[in-house]
């Protein structure tokens, strides 16, 4: 998902946000509410006087939307949820990602899954298996992206989970007044309409999104402005631009200043940083305080701030060591008392009512390929077409690649092949696979002709480890092998069959499986050595 510069850098001047993150719905808010922080870091309400309507109580707080907000609850077992403006749950916390709710549907990430949407009820509306990552709707298309062959590509879905717009741009924003910026492979970006069909050829450097007929376009190292013809309004001329209502608010060096539609300069470029013009005046910093001026250039509240947004509905958020509260005559209506305000507020007054949301990112994890991976190769009577009656010279022959370790009498029959992008699976088996002959500090190691197999051991490593993804796996193996009996532990499942037994061991961050015969005597934790002097052998079950 490609961001505009210049809401980057005004993303800068208000707050350390993740600028990648970077997505407006279209749908402007009605910022009631303000989510803001106590000293402890927990977040809360408070109306446009500085009165608090929800206690602080979750680690995050967004924005209302849809008449719902999305906040993180606290404690170990802290997740997503959204509640309504009486601070009550609606959709109770169990989330690992969510959006904001935007055109009544959000998306939805749980532990180990796939995005998939939710109504204002909850309820599941459609899943995303494949994507990658998902963005909120915008004029009734949503933006996801899928990995392939030739990288992440990106397309567009409707509310009913159809898709559209099949993937095929390298990035793209959102949809806004029927037209949405893509790039293309080679880096030029261009416009399509909601049938996918180029309608801007592309052509420019950068890109961003319609607004009121007009959207910004880069080419050259310099920002301009074009029409819905892709016919150029201000040629590129600028550091940075971006529209602001009936004027332009742009970058010229390292000052920022305001142009008309036209591009004539109304406001030299002269102050640090400054947010877009609401309600007539737009917050700007001289040195390294904030002030206001109206859209003649007059300071009408003069810089003494820390930060500040631009005014909504006569009232504007201010930082003095703390957050606080101002009119439009720079007269605190809520003094500075609030150790935080959420990103979410800041960034939607500062930027003219765009709404700021993150996308999620799948957290799907293939648990079923990696059992069905084990499952493939042990049944009741054989693992990976051996039995324990196998010579081993019928195994070295099947497994060409196998390595051989002496002292630990073993033979890697393959290792690291993967199963899926989570995980690896390696295959040894044990046994008196050499005998050590010779005296005094002499050895040598011959192959032994009446070798066979004590046991089987695979073992399983997770690409990108976490103890919720390997207990996911641990759990999947209860049901996994049919014909025999189970028993289980926390850390440890056992299976008892009429030819050999099988023990699941979750060890610290993999899962192995050790396969011995029915009758033997001893099962190992961790590594299974058949010399049972080895240092890492250790019994931990009797049959």
């Amino acid at each position: 998902m490609k961001t505009n510069k210049f809401l980057v850098f005004l993303i800068l001047t208000a707050t350390l946000f993740s600028a990648c993150d970077l997505l407006s719905s279209g749908e402007k808010s009605d910022v009631k509410f303000i989510p803001y922080a106590n000293d402890d870091g927990k977040y809360g309400y408070i109306d446009w006087n500085g009165k608090i309507v929800i206690n602080p109580q979750f680690t995050y707080a967004g924005l209302f939307r849809n008449g719902l907000a999305k906040v993180r609850s606290s404690g170990e077992d802290a997740a997503y949820g959204f509640i309504d403006e009486g601070g009550k749950f609606i959709i109770n916390p169990k989330f690992k990602e969510a959006t904001d709710f935007s055109e009544k549907i959000a998306f939805v990430v749980e532990p180990n899954g796939a995005p998939y949407a939710i109504d204002p009820q909850g309820k599941e509306v459609f899943k995303l298996q494949q994507a990658k990552s998902v963005f909120p709707f915008s004029e009734g298309l949503a933006a996801f992206a899928i990995e392939n062959e030739k990288g992440q590509l990106w397309g567009f879905v409707d509310n009913k989970g159809n898709t559209v717009i099949n993937p095929q741009f390298e990035s793209v924003w959102y949809f806004n007044e029927g037209l949405c910026a893509v790039m293309a492979k080679d880096g030029k970006w261009g416009f399509i309409d909601k049938k996918g069909t180029i309608v801007i050829n592309y052509q420019f450097s950068n890109a961003g999104i319609f607004k009121n007929g007009r959207a910004e376009v880069s080419s050259g190292g310099k920002w301009g402005v074009i029409d819905k013809e892709g016919k150029l309004i201000v040629n590129p001329q600028f550091d940075q631009v971006n529209i602001d209502g009936d004027l332009l608010l742009v970058t010229s060096g390292d000052r920022i200043g305001w142009a008309d539609k036209e591009g004539k300069m109304v406001i030299n470029p002269q102050f640090n940083d400054a947010g877009m013009f609401n309600e007539n005046l737009a917050p700007v910093k001289t040195g390294s305080s904030w002030g206001y001026i109206d859209k003649k250039g007059k300071i009408v509240i003069n810089a003494q701030f820390e930060a500040a947004s631009s005014f909504y509905k006569g009232k504007a958020l201010v930082r003095n060591g703390n957050w606080g509260i101002i009119d439009k005559g720079g007269k605190y209506i809520a003094n500075p008392q609030f150790d935080g305000v959420s990103n979410d507020v800041l960034l939607e007054i500062i930027a003219h009512g765009i709404k700021i949301n993150k996308p999620v990112y799948t957290d799907y994890f293939d648990v079923s390929s990696i059992v069905s991976r084990v499952t493939s190769e042990v049944s009741q009577t054989s693992v990976a077409g051996l039995d324990f009656s196998t010579p081993l010279s019928q195994i070295m022959t099947k497994f060409p690649q196998h390595d051989i370790s002496y002292q630990r009498r073993s033979s890697t029959l393959y290792e690291n092949q993967a199963i899926n992008k989570e995980a690896r699976i390696s295959l040894q088996v044990e046994g008196e696979i050499y005998i050590q002959s010779g005296s005094g500090w002499y050895y040598t190691y011959e192959p032994n002709p009446a070798a066979t197999v004590n046991a089987f051991v695979y073992s399983i490593m997770l690409n990108r480890f976490s103890e919720e993804r390997l207990n996911s796996v641990f759990k999947a193996f209860e049901n996994a092998f049919s014909g025999f009996s189970m028993s289980k532990n926390d850390s440890e499942l056992l299976f008892k069959g009429a030819k050999f037994n099988i023990k699941v061991v979750k060890d610290y961050d993999y899962i192995r499986l050790i396969v011995k015969p029915a009758d033997a005597h001893e099962m190992v934790s961790g590594s299974y050595n058949s010399d049972t002097t080895a240092v890492d052998t250790t019994i931990i079950a009797q049959y």
